[in-house]
């Protein structure tokens, strides 16, 4: 049996679009945050993520996740025709707080499961010696 879904591409970065010609564009892409002190607040913050579905119905969640806390969330469901798709999503999230030093994870749930986990790292600055 075929996984119903499969991702290409998951990246965090600073801003992120689409052209009317389909090509996407990423800026300031990364895989930690620094953060002085905690709680704190991330201003701006793109999830883009590529990913191929089967046919059929797809009810998808994703979600910002530290420890147990939900930090944002959201939800699309995405109809795929006869012989799959790919789609590219682009989520802009402002003012994420940030809790504390632990890593977040980004999540995607389809029917209640887990599909994918990815982390973003919390870094401090080293202090000067």
């Amino acid at each position: 049996m075929e996984t119903a879904i499969k991702f290409d591409l998951v990246a965090f970065c600073d801003h992120a679009s689409m052209t009317v010609d389909g090509k996407l564009n990423m800026n300031g892409i990364f895989d930690v945050v620094m953060a002085q002190k905690f709680p704190t607040v991330h201003p701006q913050l793109f999830v883009v993520t590529k990913f191929h579905l089967t046919e059929g119905e797809h009810p998808l969640t994703f979600a910002l996740m530290q420890k147990d806390a939900v930090l944002a969330k959201t939800s699309l469901k995405k109809d795929a025709p006869a012989g799959g798709t790919l789609h590219t999503h682009i989520w802009s999230i402002h003012n994420l707080p940030i809790q504390s030093s632990e890593p977040i994870e980004f999540q995607v749930i389809r029917d209640g499961g887990q599909v994918l986990i990815k982390r973003l790292l919390i870094g401090t600055p080293k202090a000067k010696a």
